[in-house]
C-alpha cells in the first residue's frame, strides 16, 4: 500500500507535466505546392515565349490574382516556379494527418490569364513536378483559350 502511495505523486505530476508538454506550440513549415517546371506550349506543340504563369495557394484565388510565385517563359516556352511552404505553429494534442494543400496555376502573354484545373493534395508535398501546360481552343472561336496542366515524366520531356 506504501509502494502505491509513492507512485501516484509520480504519476499525477507526469500526467500535468505531459499535458502541459503537449500545449507548447511546435514551429513547423508546411509545403503548400512543389517546385515546379514544365514548358507552356500550343495544342500544336509549339512554345509560347513571354508567358507569365503564376501559381496561388489562397483558397479563393481562382485567378491568381495574389500569385505565392511568378514565372514567365523563356523562347521554349520553359518555366520555373518554387516550391512554397507557410511556417506555422503547430499545438499537437492530436496529430493531423489529413490535411489538403490545393493550389490553382494561371498563365499567359495577356490579361485575363487563363487558368487551369485546381490541383490538390491530401498531405504536404516535397517533390518537385514536370508540369506541360497547353493553351487549345475552347470553342470553334480562336479567341476563347483554355489552358491544361498535366503532370509529365521527367525523361520524356518532348511527349
Amino acid at each position: 500500500m506504501a509502494e502505491r502511495r509513492a507512485v501516484l505523486p509520480f504519476l499525477i505530476g507526469f500526467t500535468v507535466l505531459a499535458g502541459a508538454a503537449a500545449c507548447i506550440p511546435i514551429p513547423n513549415t508546411v509545403t503548400l505546392s512543389p517546385a515546379i517546371e514544365g514548358r507552356y506550349i500550343h495544342d500544336d506543340r509549339t512554345p509560347i515565349p513571354g508567358a507569365r504563369v503564376l501559381l496561388s495557394t489562397a483558397d479563393n484565388d481562382s485567378t491568381c490574382a495574389r500569385p505565392a510565385v511568378s514565372a514567365v517563359t523563356d523562347g521554349e516556352g520553359r518555366f520555373q516556379l518554387a516550391a512554397t511552404t507557410r511556417r506555422e505553429q503547430v499545438i499537437l494534442v492530436i496529430p493531423n494527418f489529413d490535411r489538403m494543400f490545393c493550389y490553382q496555376i494561371c498563365g499567359g502573354r495577356s490579361e485575363p490569364l487563363h487558368r487551369a484545373e485546381r490541383r490538390c493534395e491530401m498531405h504536404s508535398v516535397d517533390a518537385s513536378q514536370e508540369v506541360r501546360c497547353v493553351e487549345y481552343p475552347a470553342s470553334a472561336q480562336r479567341d476563347s483559350v483554355r489552358l491544361a496542366c498535366y503532370q509529365t515524366a521527367r525523361e520524356n520531356d518532348e511527349a
